[in-house]
């Protein structure tokens, strides 16, 4: 009987690793996005903005409704904004191929523009927020918008889903509306990686009852698809253009894999399906690009052409493979087996030609586009993930890794923080193998390995992980080397016949009294991050935890690569990306959540006089150089986590001095500091010796100080 699973095949199959590779890394940026902290209070807040606008015949429209006249220009529309208004509240909409300008009493406060991309002018969805404050209360705002290529002005963009309200609790909303789209497409890919790495360690593929590569490389193309047309990754990243290329392109490469997928099924298998529809992939794409760049023809225009002939193709070969193999099947007397897969293919194509039709026919507006899509390839997946797991069932051994691989996917999926889901992971690995310790050991680029997280089984008591550290040269290298040459795989089952092996590795493991180690490498696009290690395992279980490592250890890299892309994720999200300061979203989270106001504060606001006319005058990097000093200046008194860019010239700090005298002493520290370095600054600040209920308030005064040179 042949090897099932076979590690040597995973070194042979480049191809496979790079598309793995691509499909971890977008799984990836699902899981960021759903982690990113935004604050989930005041979306009750949010006040439609959509109605009450007013075009120069003096009736009032729903903005939404609203689309550019014959000449490519919207009318201009004027509301009034609210007495109320805030400094926090900001003007938040969605744009679609549309270019945008924003005014207050005459004056431009905001424009956007579309520009030239790979598919042409237009964009598709965009994502805006207009900064409003108190200054702005009851004034007439004033919009109009315009074609984003007038070249094709039936092709008219619209603005629509407006809120007046602070954008951290826009984006909230959005994500909320959004989030059974954005969860369907996230599990279409999470079906799609599973397949994909299934294949890479299935050594024999014809024991499998169907193609689980092509099954993968299409779930997740077709799962990055309907996620891009989501629009979600637009609001959360701001990259438009990059998910306009990806709506355009992704689905047109789901079509090989789609029909390989499908001719895998049949009993009667012919590559000429699969060859034709690569083909016509290629040759749709090409048509695409030599329309765009020869024929100044924008994608807007061709793409839904193309798209048609794309599904033309596949659905035909997909009827033309089908009836072929009942024909055989038929002449030869056995069963096609594969009444459930057409009733679930028929479904899928049947949601597609309606989602095209919906779409072709200009009936959706929005984010619905892919929506029945997306409900069609539910249905297909899951008839071939349990038709794979019937086949699954029928050995044991696979069984029992099919089984630790699901919880292993569970445990890294379970949790917000990736620290939280590998120690989960590493209890139940530590505790389904019977060893007396699991650990993780990461590069500290340094020479040395250290191990930053571990579990240890009960009977060794309360003790902490006795290996800190793990040196690079005498040990993980030649660790790295044994399990090169040995088939990718690193195992010692008995402690002293390893001895005559390796002295160094010997004399290291066995001064923690280990006596057997299973050891495999975490990995990154290629590179060794880490080692996992498993100690004193029971012999009979020493074989099947080198197989549990290696499956284990590509979960264990990933969420030790969604940790440290969260950690960058927040810095992005929360810091002004010029002066490392805390940005107007941090600002809010830490006044909302953070800020005891039962407690003495010291609040100061400031602004750097003239910004703009040293930028313009001087050089941009001057006025950047301004901020930044400003910025090192308020932390090295006030601390680094307590100073925040509000906006452009402004900046807030907060002091927690227990004496009004000490606070105020600091301000004037700072204002002598910023003179010596020859920056103007208007300074307003407030001391609240018994905390305060109406932030507000203080904020206010603040900045009534700031305007009337009050100290």
């Amino acid at each position: 009987m042949k090897p099932l699973f076979n590690k040597k095949h995973m070194n042979r199959n480049s191809l496979l690793q790079l598309v793995f590779g691509i499909s971890a890394a977008l799984l990836t940026v699902v899981l960021i996005a759903f982690a990113v902290r935004i604050d989930e209070g005041g979306v009750e807040d949010m006040r439609p903005f959509v109605n009450g606008w007013t075009a120069g015949d003096g009736k009032e429209y729903d903005i939404s409704q609203l689309r550019v006249d014959e000449s490519g220009i919207s009318p201009l529309l004027q509301k009034r904004l609210p007495e109320n208004i805030q400094d926090s509240d900001d003007l938040c909409f969605e744009s679609s191929n549309v270019n945008v300008y924003v005014l207050v009493e005459g004056h431009e406060i905001y424009s956007f523009e579309s520009k030239e991309n790979l598919t042409g002018k237009g964009y598709g969805t965009a994502y805006h927020e207009v900064g409003l404050g108190r200054d702005h209360a009851g004034k007439t705002i004033e919009l109009y918008f315009t074609n984003c290529n007038p070249k094709y002005s039936s092709k008219r963009g619209y603005i629509t889903n407006m809120y007046l309200g602070p954008a951290a609790s826009y984006i909230h909303m959005e994500l909320k509306s959004n989030a059974l789209a954005l969860v369907a497409s996230g599990l279409i890919l999470f079906f799609g990686i599973v397949f994909l790495l299934i294949s890479l360690v299935v050594s024999d593929r014809e024991r499998l009852p169907f193609d689980v590569s092509y099954l993968g490389m299409a779930s997740v193309l077709i799962g990055a698809w309907l996620m891009a047309l989501t629009n979600v990754y637009q609001l959360v990243t701001d990259h438009i253009y990059v998910v306009r290329v990806l709506n355009r392109f992704l689905i047109l490469l789901a079509g090989a894999p789609l029909v390989g997928f499908f001719n895998s099924l049949t009993r009667k298998k012919r590559r000429i399906y699969t060859l034709t529809a690569f083909g016509s992939s290629v040759l749709l794409i090409a048509i695409l690009l030599i329309l765009r760049f020869a024929a100044g023809v924008d994608m807007m225009q061709s793409f839904q052409k193309v798209l048609m002939i794309f599904y033309a193709v596949v659905i035909i070969s997909t009827l033309v493979m089908i009836i072929e193999n009942e024909r055989f099947c038929h002449r030869s007397g056995i069963a096609s087996g594969m009444k459930f897969y057409y009733v679930a293919i028929a479904v899928f194509i049947v949601c597609a030609l309606a989602d095209y039709a919906l779409y072709s026919t200009k009936r959706l507006f929005g984010n619905t586009y892919g929506a029945l899509t997306s409900f069609g390839t539910f249905i297909l997946v899951p008839v071939a993930l349990i038709q794979f797991i019937r086949w699954w069932t029928k050995d044991r051994e696979v069984i029992e890794r099919e089984r630790f691989t699901n919880r292993a996917l569970q445990y890294a999926l379970s949790s917000d923080s990736p620290d939280e889901s590998i120690r989960l992971m590493l209890e139940y690995m530590g505790k389904e193998l019977k060893c007396k310790r699991a650990i993780v050991f990461e590069d500290m680029h340094n020479g040395r390995f250290a191990g930053k997280y571990g579990w240890l089984d009960q009977s060794l008591g309360n003790r902490s992980i006795d290996l800190l550290y793990l040196p690079y040269r005498g040990f993980v290298e030649e660790v790295l080397r044994s399990y090169s040459e040995n088939g990718n795989r690193f195992l010692i089952s008995d402690m002293e016949e390893y001895r005559d092996v390796d002295q160094n590795i010997y004399n290291l493991l066995r001064s923690y009294n280990a006596d057997s180690a299973v050891v495999n490498p975490l990995e990154v696009d290629g590179d060794v991050t880490g080692l996992l290690v498993l100690l004193d395992l029971p012999a009979n279980l020493i074989e099947e935890a080198t197989s549990v490592a290696a499956l284990t250890s590509y979960f264990l890299s990933q969420l030790i690569l969604r940790r440290d892309d969260q950690k960058r994720m927040r810095t992005y999200t929360y810091n002004d990306s010029l002066s490392g300061a805390g940005n107007r979203r941090a600002y809010e989270e830490f006044v909302k959540n953070g800020l005891d106001m039962a407690s003495p504060f010291g609040y100061i606001s400031c602004e750097i006089c003239d910004l703009d006319k040293i930028s313009e005058e001087e050089s941009l990097e001057a006025g950047d150089k301004k901020v930044i000093d400003t910025v090192e200046m308020l932390s090295d008194i006030f601390g680094k986590e307590n100073v925040y860019r509000m906006v452009g010239s402004r900046f807030a700090a907060f002091g927690f001095e227990t004496d009004e005298t000490y606070f105020c002493d600091d301000v004037a520290k700072f204002e002598k500091k910023a003179a010596e370095a020859g920056i103007s600054v208007n300074v307003g600040y407030v001391y609240c010796q018994n905390g305060t209920t109406d932030m507000q308030r203080v904020i206010r005064t603040a900045g009534e100080r700031i305007k009337g040179g009050k100290q």
